[in-house]
């Protein structure tokens, strides 16, 4: 019988006689819920409370039943980010569709010395970790001059897809701030798992901004990078997973909802 509760899945990322970057004693697990590709085909249906994800990680994004905003997950403390830019603590029993979580063993520690936008923050990231075939968190502790967020808002069943849901996405900018940037990068091997490449969230040191990250400027701070050598996926076991179209190649459509800039709060609520 279908019901609404997750279901292990093993995915295992192994190194075999090379690894040197990862030390025994990590914790080194991309523990995923659920694929973006099902996000997409518009599964958002809770598959596992917040309670037993951060059982899993410390550190970590996704967002929450019915695309209900950004989440980030930071000191194994869960925030969301919602589609009026409100960023709330969120309770044990709050459900996520799609969470990519890993407990944070920094192996690498990184100054910020010179001013940075996100293209150069990513060539920082890929030259602390050139390999691109292995899944990397890092966190990052800075002064931001500029950032740009989004969020998407709640949505009711039938629920569409998040790439149709991201053209109603709200974005929020936000000038000289101090804060927390979470995230990770996945291998384009991930296609249909993960959104391949970067994939960041933002909280702000007072925890009262945040989002999902567009664009920013850095000035100053520290960039902590864990590189992570295994991959475990929950897969929700319910019928809207189950009966899914995960056939189709949906990169395009993810590429174009993780990037785009969307419209603002006060546009979103004019949105039918």
């Amino acid at each position: 019988m279908l019901r609404n509760i997750p279901v292990r899945s093993i995915c295992l990322l192994a190194i075999l006689g090379f690894a040197p970057a990862f030390a025994a004693t990590d914790r080194d697990t991309l523990y995923q819920v659920s694929t973006i590709d099902a996000l997409m085909a518009g599964v958002a249906d809770g598959a596992m409370p917040i309670k037993e994800l951060t059982k899993h990680g410390n550190i970590g994004v996704g967002t929450f039943e019915g695309l209900d905003g950004e989440m980030i997950l930071v000191d194994g403390k869960v925030y969301r980010v919602n589609s009026l830019g409100k960023v709330d603590r969120m309770p044990a029993d709050a459900l996520t569709p799609f969470a990519q979580v890993s407990w944070f063993d920094k192996d690498k520690t990184i100054p910020v010395q010179t001013a940075l936008d996100l293209a150069g923050l990513e060539k920082m990231l890929d030259a602390a970790s050139p390999s691109q075939n292995y899944p990397v968190f890092f966190r990052v502790e800075g002064t931001f001059p500029y950032i740009k967020t989004r969020a998407v808002p709640k949505q009711s069943k039938p629920y569409p897809g998040l790439g149709e849901v991201a053209g109603k996405q709200a974005v929020f900018e936000a000038r000289d701030m101090e804060g927390t940037l979470v995230g990770l990068r996945t291998p384009a091997y991930t296609k249909g798992l993960s959104v391949p490449g970067y994939h960041m969230h933002f909280l702000s040191r007072d925890r009262a901004f945040g989002g999902h990250v567009l664009a920013l400027e850095m000035t100053a701070g520290i960039v902590y990078v864990d590189d992570t050598s295994r991959y475990e996926v929950v897969l929700p076991l319910n019928l809207a997973y189950a009966n899914a179209d995960l056939a189709r190649d949906r990169s395009a459509a993810i590429a174009k909802a993780e990037k785009d800039t969307g419209v603002t709060p006060k546009e979103a609520d004019a949105l039918p």
